[in-house]
């Protein structure tokens, strides 16, 4: 289920990055998601725990 919102996440938001290169598009659009995707989780959890 997570998977899947993340995947849908990823079709949405692969296209409107990177439109003008369609050879480099997945790489560096899955490297930089996979980025912002980890630091938001991270913050999540951080925040999770401090307000404990």
């Amino acid at each position: 289920m997570i998977l899947y919102s993340v995947q849908q996440l990823m079709d949405v938001f692969i296209p409107l990055n990177v439109n003008h290169s369609p050879n480099h598009r997945h790489m560096f659009s899955d490297q930089y998601f996979f980025l912002f995707f980890f630091y938001r989780t991270a913050f999540g959890m951080f925040l999770a725990l401090n307000i404990r």
